[in-house]
């Protein structure tokens, strides 16, 4: 499957720090992370059948200097045009907030008066 991004605003192209990048990026699957795919195609087939909320999840996506960040994406859904689906996708940075739970998730886990922990994510 091909997924491309046909437009994007500056905040997304800075999110992303390529400056030079087109304002189209063929293949978007290409930088998301390998083990994130399933999560986006899921995802945008929830999209499509709850047009009213859309979908959204939580993805890896890999910068040009090859440096990985998170996004929280909400897609929605709008219409098919020949063969190809069309989505509206809204995408919140959430790097700092998935990197402090990770820290204290490890804080955590070598407490040795800790048996068990877990990451309760309420959305």
């Amino acid at each position: 499957r091909n997924l491309t991004i046909s437009r994007f605003n500056e905040m997304f192209r800075a999110a992303i720090g390529d400056s030079k990048m087109d304002s189209r990026i063929e293949n978007i699957q290409n930088y998301v992370v390998t083990q994130d795919h399933g999560t986006l195609y899921s995802t945008l087939a929830q999209a499509e059948e709850n047009t009213a909320e859309g979908a959204k999840c939580d993805i890896r996506f890999i910068k040009s200097d090859g440096s990985v960040f998170w996004f929280r994406m909400q897609f929605y859904y709008l219409r098919c045009e020949g063969s190809k689906k069309l989505f509206f996708g809204k995408v919140e940075d959430i790097t700092a907030q998935r990197e402090q739970s990770l820290h204290f998730f490890d804080v955590l886990r070598k407490q040795s008066d800790v048996t068990m922990c877990i990451e309760l994510v309420q959305s």
